[in-house]
C-alpha cells in the first residue's frame, strides 16, 4: 500500500512537471507589463487590440512557473487548455472586434476543492488521485463564460482545515516572503501564487455548504442523527444572534478593523500547538461575516522587539499560549529578526451579505494608509530577502 501510494505521487508531481516545462522563462521587461496589469487593464487593452489574450498569458504562464518552482504552491496545472481558449478568445474578438465579456483574457487560478472538468480535484488526498472531475463548478463556468482564462489551480492542507498549507500528495507550500515560514491556509497555495504573479485572480471559498468534496470527507466520520444536527445548527444560530445583538447592532458599526493573529507568521508545523490563535478569524467564520485583508506595514527586526516588561497571560490573553509565542527560550516563535519583511495586515469585517461594503471599506484603508511598498511590483523586493 505504502508502495502504490508512493507511486501515484511521484506520478502526479512528474506529470505537473511535465507541463510545467513547457513554460517559457520569465523576462521582467517582456512579461512585466502584463503580469503589473490590473484585471481591468488586461480586459482594456485586449479591447483595443493593443494586447492579446495570448500575449497576456504567456506572461502569466511564465509568473507561474516561477512562483511554484519558488513555493511549490500549485497543483493542477492546465496551460495547454489555457492556451487553446487564449487562441480562441484571440479569433473570436479578430472576427468580432469585442470581447466576450467582463473577464476576457484574465488568468485565473482556482483554489484546488473547485471542480474543473478533466482534472483531479483531491484537496491533497492520495485516494482521490487520477479521478478528473466530469464537470466544471458552477463559479467555474461563470468565469469561463465571461471570458476568464484558467491556468492552475492551487494548493491546500489536507481537508482544508488547517491555517499551514501542506498535504501528503503536493507537499508544502512556502511563504512567498521567507520559505522559514508557512503561507497560511486553507487558501495557502493561492496566496503565494497571487503574491508572486501580481493580478491574476485567485477564487476561493472558506464555505464549506454545498461543496461536493466534504460530504465525501464527513462520511467517514460517525453519522449524526437529525436532532444532533439540529442542535449544532441552532448553537451556531445563536452565537450568530448574540455577536449581532452585542456588536453589530448595538454599537451600529459599517465595520470592524482588527488584527489577523496574535503573530505576523507562524513556522511549518506551528500549527499543532498554535490552532488557537486562528480563532481571531475562524470566530468571523462562524457568524458569516465576510473579511477582506489589507496589507499595512512590514515586520521590523528594530521596531518590533518584545517589550522587556512583557508577561504572559498580564494582559488577559491565554498565559500558555503567549509563553509558547513569545517567552519559550530557543523554541519561541516570535522573532522579530527572522521575520523581518513579512507583511502584516489588518482585516476588514462585514455584516453578512455586505461583501461590496467590505472592498468599498478596503479600498479607504488601502487609500488613507497611502503608499507603503504594496500591490503590483512589490514582488521584486521579496526576491531580495524572501525565497
Amino acid at each position: 500500500m505504502g508502495n502504490q501510494r508512493n507511486a501515484m505521487i511521484s506520478s502526479k508531481q512528474t506529470a505537473r512537471g511535465v507541463v510545467l516545462a513547457s513554460a517559457p522563462s520569465y523576462d521582467h521587461l517582456k512579461h512585466a507589463p502584463f503580469t503589473n496589469a490590473t484585471a481591468t487593464e488586461i480586459v482594456q487593452r485586449i479591447s483595443t487590440g493593443e494586447w492579446t489574450a495570448s500575449q497576456v498569458l504567456e506572461a502569466y504562464i511564465a509568473r507561474a512557473a516561477q512562483a511554484q518552482h519558488k513555493t511549490n504552491c500549485l497543483t493542477e496545472v492546465l496551460f495547454e487548455d489555457a492556451r487553446l481558449q487564449a487562441s480562441q478568445l484571440d479569433e473570436e474578438f479578430a472576427t468580432t472586434q469585442k470581447v466576450r465579456g467582463r473577464l476576457h483574457g484574465v488568468p485565473m487560478s482556482f483554489k484546488d476543492q473547485f471542480e474543473i472538468a478533466g482534472y483531479d480535484t483531491t484537496i491533497g488526498f492520495t485516494h482521490w488521485a487520477n479521478k478528473p472531475s466530469t464537470d466544471d463548478a458552477f463559479l467555474v463556468s461563470l468565469c469561463r463564460a465571461e471570458g476568464a482564462i484558467i491556468i492552475v489551480k492551487t494548493n491546500v492542507p489536507q481537508t482544508m482545515f488547517a491555517f499551514e498549507c501542506s498535504n501528503p500528495l503536493w507537499g508544502r507550500t512556502l511563504n512567498p516572503w521567507n520559505a522559514k515560514y508557512t503561507c497560511g491556509g486553507s487558501t495557502g497555495g493561492g496566496k503565494s501564487f497571487v503574491s508572486r504573479t501580481k493580478s491574476s485572480l485567485q477564487l476561493k471559498s472558506q464555505t464549506f455548504l454545498g461543496d461536493h468534496m466534504f460530504p465525501r470527507f464527513f462520511s467517514q466520520a460517525r453519522t449524526k442523527s437529525v436532532l444532533e444536527f439540529c442542535e449544532y445548527t441552532n448553537r451556531r444560530n445563536e452565537v450568530e444572534e448574540a455577536w449581532y445583538n452585542e456588536v453589530w447592532d448595538k454599537y451600529q458599526f459599517d465595520g470592524i478593523i482588527a488584527p489577523v493573529q496574535a503573530l505576523p507568521v507562524i513556522p511549518h508545523g506551528a500549527c499543532a500547538y498554535l490552532s488557537g490563535i486562528a480563532s481571531t478569524t475562524v470566530s468571523f467564520n462562524v457568524i458569516d461575516s465576510p473579511v477582506g485583508i489589507v496589507p499595512v506595514t512590514r515586520v521590523d527586526a528594530s521596531l518590533d522587539q518584545l517589550s522587556p516588561n512583557f508577561k504572559p497571560g498580564e494582559t488577559g490573553g491565554s498565559t500558555m499560549f503567549e509563553k509558547w509565542m513569545y517567552q519559550n527560550g530557543s523554541r519561541t516563535v516570535y522573532n522579530p529578526q527572522e521575520m523581518a519583511g513579512i507583511p502584516v495586515g489588518v482585516q476588514i469585517v462585514g455584516r453578512k451579505w455586505d461583501d461590496e461594503k467590505v472592498l468599498a471599506m478596503m479600498r479607504v484603508v488601502d487609500e488613507a494608509l497611502g503608499p507603503r511598498g504594496f500591490g503590483p511590483g512589490s514582488w521584486e523586493t521579496g526576491d531580495n530577502g524572501g525565497v
